[in-house]
């Protein structure tokens, strides 16, 4: 079998900064990652030059994003973190040459490398690994009004975003799904 090439990538404007060196730092502590040819890949949504040029310097593979397609000015306003979101579905593009691509946020600490070796071993056996954006410390993802003892108007975050995107029914076929 041909060597994988593994990206471990995460984003950070000039805000989440300080959080995305600590999630450096939890990655890079651990022999596993000092032993391999996994490279740390940033999407770049707002970075000062100093920072980049400080990733960069650091041998961090680091990428400035844009928006996939025109987007009003009006409906971004300033928040040009959101391309680390949007920036997912094209990590091919701006990271090419890779077999593997793991997302991690940028607030995120590894406390071992197991989670990293399983999400490795799933990619390879189906093509996919992903884990589910959930926890049970996070709100409620759906809220339900009730008419008497029977649910009435179930809402969501994703289900009214679903319905922007794509059509009341295939809204309807995600909402009992978590965010992945």
């Amino acid at each position: 079998m041909t060597q994988q090439r593994i990206a471990l990538i995460s984003a950070a404007d000039n805000n989440y900064y300080p959080l995305l060196n600590e999630w450096i730092a939890s990655v890079r502590r651990f022999d596993e990652f000092k032993n391999s040819d996994i490279d740390l890949c940033v999407l770049d949504t707002g970075l000062t030059e100093e920072q980049h040029d400080s990733l960069k310097n650091d041998g961090i593979n680091i990428v400035h994003t844009t928006w996939p397609k025109k987007i009003p000015a009006h409906k971004i306003r300033g928040r040009d973190y959101l391309k680390a979101c949007i920036s997912r579905p094209f990590f091919k593009d701006y990271f090419p040459d890779y077999n593997i691509y793991i997302w991690m946020d940028g607030d995120t600490w590894l406390q071992t490398w197991e989670p990293i070796d399983l999400l490795i071993k799933g990619a390879e056996k189906s093509g996919l690994a992903i884990c589910p954006q959930a926890d049970r410390a996070y709100g409620k993802a759906m809220r339900l009004k009730w008419l008497g003892p029977f649910p009435w108007k179930a809402r969501s975050f994703y289900y009214s975003n679903a319905k922007k995107a794509f059509n009341g029914k295939i809204a309807r076929s995600l909402f009992p799904y978590p965010a992945l």
